[in-house]
């Protein structure tokens, strides 16, 4: 039962941040790639939230706001990276336009000491989007920043299909 609760809930939020980012230019048959960040938000506070599974190795379930709190493409996006870091571990990084910069500031300002996920919603096997946390940013403080980096929830060749993507997406 709990299982079909959590599979109904994560069809729910990817049609909630589908419809929160808007239509999609062209036909239907060529979804693209999308990004958004998600608060993290306590049930019964007035909120519509939705449950969100994170984690593929070890997935447990988190209650997030439905509707995307800052949406990431053109206009707030330069570029996204994928690297290697020292220890051998992947770090996506996204830098922001001066925009997006801006917007991040205040989204930092408004959730002090909550978790965003970062959702991406990309094309599927039968050529629908799916959406699904790629990553999790705790927010400590107000952050000025033009870049920032997290551990991707993803195998190294599904990662950077996603930087392609992204990066096809905001040139």
């Amino acid at each position: 039962m709990k299982g079909g609760v959590v599979f109904f809930n994560l069809i729910l939020l990817a049609l909630v941040f589908l419809a929160g980012c808007g239509s999609f230019p062209g036909s239907s048959s060529n979804p693209k790639i999308r990004m958004a960040f998600f608060v993290e938000q306590e049930p019964h506070r007035g909120e519509p939230v939705v449950d969100m599974k994170i984690l593929r190795s070890n997935p447990r379930t988190v209650t997030v706001a439905a509707r995307p709190v800052l949406e990431l493409g053109k206009g707030t996006l330069d570029a996204a990276v994928l690297r290697e870091g020292a220890d051998g571990v992947l770090i996506f990084e996204l830098y922001f336009t001066s925009q997006g910069a801006l917007l991040f500031q205040e989204l930092t300002s408004r959730y002090k000491q909550q978790r965003l996920y970062v959702v991406v919603a990309q094309p599927g096997e039968e050529k629908k989007l799916e959406s699904r946390c790629l990553g999790v940013w705790f927010v400590q403080d107000a952050t000025n920043v033009r870049v920032i980096q997290f551990t991707p929830d993803a195998e190294q060749e599904e990662a950077i299909a996603m930087v392609e993507g992204i990066n096809k997406e905001v040139r």
